[in-house]
């Protein structure tokens, strides 16, 4: 791989990149070695299709420091702020020549060094001279095209979390590059489309997966990562069960046999001591006796928000458990599919160390102890359509790496098949 900077010449700082990135490449497995070599073959479009945990922002940031090295100029870019700054994270040790566009207030702290307003004095020739002298820049695919110079085009674009981004959306990527590389997981939360009419004229496909259904599953120029770091054998086989007909495969036992160390106290209660068990990676508590027992259902409100506040109390039950057994508040995630049962178990919790959010907000992140409230419980068995998205349920599933505890209405949930396989 490394044949592809031919006989460069060095300078010292080149050097020492140049040493880094030959330790990464070694680290990259084989599929991630043949994606990053594939992405410097195509002469157009290629496609990498990451599954969780297989290491995406690797891959990328590899290909970074290669371009980087290789002269070629690369604009990086995605749908999220956070997305770009968890790749330019991976980046910051290398001192590379990187130029942030956007809202400053939306970045990444560490990563505002590179922000235009910290290096443009404001006058146009300072403005030229600065996109001249960085070879990356990193911006969200909403950026308005007039922030770059007329004419300026990229060797090659990296969309992250293709599979998220509306088809007209990424098309400047297109005006922009000569090469593009999509990068994402179709199987994984699709484009957000509000207008039921611009749904139903496909524009909640996202090209990534509008060019992988039109494509050979054997075309060299879709990539794609199977091997995983991130979830313990009893996570990755629910997600290979319900979405990657087992392809998923753990990169080595101590991920595979890896589960959360949390000491059990003798005198918890038996459900506690059940849940919290090493033996049991995954764990679905149902709420359907105890909300029998308590009349308890969930509150839908007039704007259609909905909450459990037994979910809630079990949820804090079991933070209670969890971090008096030695896991620290930061390893723990709570996520919920309802802004309102979010806002409920802050208000419950009062931890803010702990990250509690929607599913949507957690795409691309993972816990070591991920609690999920599901909430729906109703006598007319109503999921509801965010809870029928298999692709939702797959992230919320795949954020765990060590313990998945899933708390609803086995009989309310139990009415949509694919909950039936959980």
């Amino acid at each position: 791989m490394l044949a592809l900077l031919g006989e460069e010449e060095w300078n010292d700082s080149s050097e020492q990149l140049f040493l880094h990135v030959q330790k990464l490449i070694k680290q990259c497995n084989a599929e991630q070695q043949q994606a990053i070599l594939m992405c410097f073959n195509s002469n157009d479009i290629a496609i990498l299709r990451g599954y969780p945990g297989t290491g995406k922002t690797t891959v990328i940031s590899v290909i970074v420091i290669l371009c980087v090295l290789l002269r070629k100029s690369v604009f990086l870019t995605s749908h999220t702020h956070t997305a770009i700054d968890n790749i330019l994270l991976k980046l910051l040790q290398h001192d590379l020549p990187i130029l942030r566009l956007g809202d400053i207030a939306k970045i990444h702290p560490q990563t505002t060094r590179y922000h235009i307003s910290n290096q443009w004095s404001g006058d146009f020739g300072t403005y030229q001279s600065i996109y001249e002298s960085k070879s990356i820049v990193a911006a969200t695919v909403y950026t308005n095209l007039q922030q770059f110079p007329r004419g300026k085009v990229f060797d090659l674009c990296i969309v992250d979390e293709a599979g998220q981004i509306p088809e007209p959306s990424i098309l400047q990527a297109f005006l922009l590059s000569k090469q593009v590389f999509l990068v994402g997981d179709s199987k994984q939360l699709p484009p957000i489309v509000q207008n039921p009419l611009a749904a139903k004229f496909g524009f909640d496909i996202s090209l990534m997966a509008r060019l992988e259904q039109s494509g050979s599953e054997d075309s060299k120029w879709i990539g794609k990562l199977y091997t995983q770091y991130r979830m313990n054998e009893p996570i990755m086989n629910l997600v290979n069960h319900l979405v990657y007909d087992n392809t998923l495969r753990a990169a080595s036992e101590s991920i595979a046999n890896a589960f959360l160390p949390v000491r059990i106290d003798s005198n918890a209660p038996m459900w506690i001591q059940t849940v919290l068990s090493p033996a049991n990676g995954v764990v679905f508590i149902s709420t359907d006796s105890q909300s029998k027992e308590r009349n308890e259902k969930e509150i839908q409100e007039e704007d259609n928000r909905r909450s459990s506040m037994l979910e809630a109390r079990i949820v804090s039950e079991l933070i209670k458990y969890i971090t008096s057994g030695g896991v620290s508040s930061e390893s723990i995630g709570i996520i919920s599919p309802y802004n309102a049962q979010v806002a409920y178990i802050q208000s419950v919790i009062g931890d803010k160390s702990i990250e509690i959010s929607t599913v949507d907000s957690f795409q691309g992140r993972e816990k070591e102890c991920i609690i999920i409230s599901l909430v729906r419980n109703n006598r007319k068995q109503k999921i509801g359509t965010l809870l029928k998205d298999w692709r939702r349920i797959n992230v919320a599933f795949s954020r765990a790496t060590r313990k998945l505890i899933i708390i609803g209405s086995e009989i309310t949930l139990c009415a949509e098949p694919i909950w039936l396989e959980v």
